[in-house]
C-alpha cells in the first residue's frame, strides 16, 4: 500500500488516490516508520505543512536512528519556509551520517533561500561528492552557482543537457538553472518537457 500510494503521488498524480492507500497502510501497519516519512512528503506537497511534521516526526519517533528520516523532516521545513529548521534538522542529520548526499542537498538548498550563497555551494559541492554526481544535485550546484553568477552554471548546464543524450536528467532540474541565470524562454520550454515527462 505505501508502494501504491507513491506511484498515484509522483506518477499518476492521482492526490485522493495517493491519501488513500497512505491512510489505510497506516492503518494496517502503523509501526512501519517508511510510510509515516513518504506520507509526510505527500502532505508537504499539498501544503499541509502541520500534519506533514507530525508524520516526519512519527517516523523519527519509530526510526531514530535513520539519517535518511532525519534529513526528510528538512524537506518539509524547506516548503514551509522554514528555512532556519531546515537547516539545523539537515545538521543533525548528517550527525547520523556525515556522508548522507541527500541531507547535504536538502541543506544547500535551504541555505540558498537564506541567501548563504558560498554555505549552499559547499553544500551542493559535498552532496555532488557523496553521491558520485548524482545528476539531480549537479543540477543543484548549479543552480547555486546561476544565483551566485558563477561562471561555473553554465559549464555544468552544458554537462547535463549533453547527460540528457544518454540517461534520465530531470527536465524541471535543467529549469531552474535556466530560470537562474534570467533565461526565461528555456526555462519555460524545459518545464513543457518535464510537464510532457511527468
Amino acid at each position: 500500500h505505501p508502494a501504491l500510494a507513491y506511484v498515484a503521488m509522483y506518477h499518476d498524480w492521482d492526490w485522493a488516490a495517493a491519501e488513500q492507500e497512505f491512510q489505510l497502510a497506516i492503518r494496517l501497519s502503523p509501526g512501519y516508520s517508511t510510510t509515516h516519512q513518504w506520507y509526510g512528503n505527500f502532505l508537504a506537497v499539498m501544503g499541509r505543512f502541520d500534519e506533514s511534521v507530525s508524520e516526519f516526526s512519527r517516523a523519527i519517533a519509530l526510526d531514530p536512528l535513520s539519517p535518511l528520516k532525519s534529513a526528510a523532516l528538512a524537506w518539509s521545513y524547506y516548503f514551509a519556509r522554514r528555512y532556519d529548521l531546515a537547516v539545523a534538522q539537515c545538521l543533525r542529520a548528517l550527525e547520523l551520517d556525515a556522508e548522507l548526499a541527500v541531507a547535504h542537498a536538502w541543506h544547500g538548498l535551504a541555505l540558498e533561500q537564506q541567501k548563504a550563497l558560498p554555505e549552499a555551494t559547499a553544500a551542493f559541492r559535498a552532496a555532488v561528492r557523496c553521491s558520485g554526481r548524482n545528476v539531480g544535485f549537479l543540477a543543484g550546484l548549479a543552480r547555486v552557482h546561476a544565483v551566485a553568477g558563477h561562471a561555473e552554471a553554465h559549464t555544468l548546464l552544458a554537462e547535463l543537457i549533453e547527460l540528457r543524450n544518454s540517461r534520465y536528467v530531470s527536465a524541471y532540474d535543467v529549469a531552474l538553472i535556466h530560470l537562474a541565470l534570467g533565461e526565461a524562454g528555456a526555462a519555460m520550454e524545459m518545464l513543457e518537457t518535464a510537464y510532457a515527462e511527468r
